[in-house]
């Protein structure tokens, strides 16, 4: 049972993939094989990422190697542009995912809309998209 990430897995050992699609890896318990055909359960504390180390023997270290998907990627404008558009593909309910160079979203007729009338450009690609989380905090005054 995977609880937790390695903190740094030992060099020089083969990369072996455990596929995992992003849905998946925002889980806390899930179950996955590895390209090897080894089973692994994860029962988290916090969500696992795509280049994660989470297990290791004398031959191999188990990665986790997160599925590419269709995103569209907005090259980022002057930033007052920038904070309109990330504004609006959230008011969509859309994750977002921010790099310094550009914003990148779901694959969605929607945003597709929202930016062919803004005149926002935009391309498609596939790629790993690793969207902003939400923080959420909950504390009880005493």
């Amino acid at each position: 049972m995977i609880r937790h990430p390695l903190p740094g897995p030992t060099p020089g050992r083969k990369p072996m993939a455990i596929r995992a699609d992003r849905w998946q890896l925002a889980k806390l318990r899930w179950r996955a094989t590895a390209e090897d055909g080894r089973e692994f359960g994860f029962e988290l504390e916090t969500p696992l990422q795509h280049g994660h180390a989470v297990w290791e023997n004398y031959d191999a270290v188990y990665v986790i190697a997160q599925d590419p998907e269709d995103v569209l990627v907005i090259p980022l404008p002057e930033i007052h542009r920038a904070a309109a558009i990330a504004w609006a593909v959230g008011n969509l309910h859309q994750p977002l995912q921010v790099t310094d160079a550009e914003l990148v979203t779901e694959d969605d007729g929607a945003v597709r809309h929202l930016l062919d009338d803004q005149g926002i450009a935009f391309s498609t690609e596939q790629r790993i998209f690793q969207p902003l989380r939400a923080v959420v905090t909950h504390h009880h005054h005493d």
